[in-house]
């Protein structure tokens, strides 16, 4: 999805995505045949990359969800200075360790409906910082609230646009990259993100991919509207 939505914003970017052994945990501290935890070998390993392709700095995000989410707090609140911005998903922190986020953009994603981690573990984290925080509420969603963060092309933007130097000024603001948008042979915009309820990419046999939109009404006449006047078209 994050390819797809988002592949021209992340194009220049180091994706690191380890994945936890099934019989192990994201730990800092239980072994599991590594004296500091898996999550300490994920961590050793950004480095080891940070290092061989000169990474920057000023811009290291870290994201994960479910038990991925829970590790994204727990980097945030062990190593503060560490990175620049998070996106936690369906995880969950320590309320009580808040105060060591102050200064790091967060933007939660979180399902009303979620039965395997409480829906208040992240509610109580975004309480607890909620100065630097964003909550992206999926109200009806289940556990799975990865879809929606890694399909939504706000975030990207927003995350992207984050440097340590904005975060610790508290400058939270960002710029958006609009994707979508249907201009007329005269160069006037019909609709734009905006109008669009809701979208997808969907990949097909014979084009590549697709989008498939379901607009908003005003938008629909819009749409109808500028075919009719289109010159040459009906």
């Amino acid at each position: 999805n994050a390819f797809t939505v988002a592949g021209d914003i992340i194009a220049d970017s180091i994706i690191i995505a380890p994945q936890c052994p099934s019989y192990g945990w994201w730990s800092l501290d239980e072994g599991y045949n590594d004296e500091n935890g898996w999550l300490g070998a994920a961590n050793r390993l950004l480095d080891s990359v940070k290092s061989e392709y000169n990474g920057d700095n000023e811009r290291i995000y870290v994201s994960g969800l479910s038990m991925g989410g829970i590790a994204t707090w727990e980097l945030l609140q062990r190593y503060p200075d560490r990175f620049t911005a998070a996106v936690p998903v369906c995880g969950g922190g320590d309320t009580s360790l808040a105060y060591r986020l102050t200064n790091i953009p967060v933007w939660i994603y979180r399902g009303t409906a979620d039965t395997t981690i409480s829906f208040y573990a992240s509610q109580d984290m975004y309480d607890a910082i909620i100065n630097m925080a964003d909550f992206k509420i999926l109200s009806g969603v289940g556990h799975n609230a990865w879809d929606a963060a890694y399909s939504d092309r706000e975030m990207f933007s927003w995350l992207f646009a984050q440097t340590k130097k904005k975060s610790r000024a508290g400058d939270n603001s960002y710029k958006y990259i609009e994707k979508i948008k249907l201009v007329t042979p005269q160069n006037t915009v019909v609709f734009n993100e905006n109008d669009i309820d809701y979208f997808s990419m969907e990949l097909s046999s014979t084009d590549g991919y697709r989008m498939v939109a379901t607009l908003k009404a005003d938008a629909f006449e819009k749409l109808k509207n500028a075919h009719k006047n289109n010159p040459g078209k009906e």
